[in-house]
């Protein structure tokens, strides 16, 4: 169950990362 949960936020902390990534290419991109 607890692997589960950490499994669930690496996810979620990789979606963010990825977001925030993209996020700064585009302000770059200017």
């Amino acid at each position: 169950m607890v692997e589960e949960y950490w499994n669930l936020m690496l996810d979620i902390t990789r979606m963010i990362y990825k977001k925030l990534i993209a996020l700064r290419l585009m302000v770059e991109e200017y």
